[in-house]
Parts: C-alpha cells; structure tokens; sequence
C-alpha cells in the first residue's frame, strides 16, 4: 500500500491515493496511517526532490495534497477542526528544520500528541535567532526540533547547539523521521 500511495502521488492522482488512505484509515489508528504510508511518501518526496526526479511544481502539488490529507485525517479522528486540548497542557515549541515537508512532519506531531500536550510549530523559514527569541519568550516545556530525512542533518545540528547554548534549562528533542 504504501509504494502504491506514492506512486498515485506521482501521478498526480489524488482520488486514487485518497482513497488508498480512507482504505488503510478504516483498519488503522491515525498514528499508523501517518506512520506507514504519510511519514515515507514525505521521505520519498525529498529522497525525490533531492535527486532532481520531481520538480519543483510537482513537489508542491504533491505536499499540498498530503497537507490536505493529514488536516482531514485530524480532523476526522477529533471530530472537528479545533483539537480540544486540557486547561493544564504543556507546550511543545515545534521547530521546523528546513522546509515544507518538515513542517508536515510536524503537523503530523501535533495531531498524535495527547491532550494533555499542545505543540505549536513555528514556520520553518524562520531564522535561527527568531527561535532562540521565541524559545526565550514562551519557555515551553519542551523543543522540538523536527526533520524529515533525507537531508537536514547540519541545520538539525546547528540549530540544537545554538538551543542547548541559552541554557533555559527547556529540554530539546531532535526529531529525525525517515532517518535509519
């Protein structure tokens, strides 16, 4: 299912790979489905993009439709488009590595995450000094610093020393999805 997924991305054929998640989300809880078949289509999207078998237009219909797909997964799985989250939840600063797919990744996160935890991503084009300011202003509970393999391992790297260098005391947890 999950090769096929891809494949009826890539052919732009978004009915088709729609109805491949509706299948698989019938038999699955949400977390597998964004496991199994999302989380590796956005791992073969940059495998892809990386290696020039995309361009950049395809990449983009291609995100938008899987952007189009986790929302209404989440929002079927919670019955609505607001996630209900407890009076006391802790928040998560999600940090977007380097780009859209990253920002999925995350979004994907948040989705799974129980009400007693709130992620609230930043935008992934935000520079390394705005983080460091944000961090700073909210002290989440926790960091997040997300990315989608392949790709983004210095960013990664980078943006969790200049973190650890504030000493706030905020644990950080880098997050390499696809990475083996």
């Amino acid at each position: 299912e999950r090769t096929l997924f891809y494949q009826r991305l890539i052919a732009m054929d978004d009915n088709e790979a729609a109805e491949i998640v509706a299948h698989y989300s019938e038999k699955h809880e949400l977390i597998e489905v964004y496991d199994r078949l999302l989380l590796p289509a956005l791992v073969a999207a940059r495998r892809d993009a990386l290696s020039e078998k995309l361009t950049p237009e395809h990449l983009d219909y291609m995100l938008g439709i899987l952007g189009q797909m986790i929302t209404k997964m989440a929002n079927d799985a919670r019955g609505g488009p607001v996630a209900e989250c407890a009076d006391d939840a802790r928040e998560i600063l999600g940090i977007p590595v380097e780009d859209t797919i990253d920002e999925l990744a995350m979004s994907m996160l948040s989705n799974v995450l129980p009400k007693t935890v709130v992620l609230k991503s930043i935008s992934a084009e935000a520079l390394s000094g705005e983080v460091l300011d944000l961090l700073q202003e909210r002290r989440p509970a926790v960091a997040c610093i997300g990315g989608v393999s392949p790709g983004g391992a210095h960013e990664s790297r980078y943006l969790l020393k200049r973190l650890q260098a504030l000493e706030q005391g905020v644990p950080i947890v880098l997050a390499r999805w696809g990475a083996k």
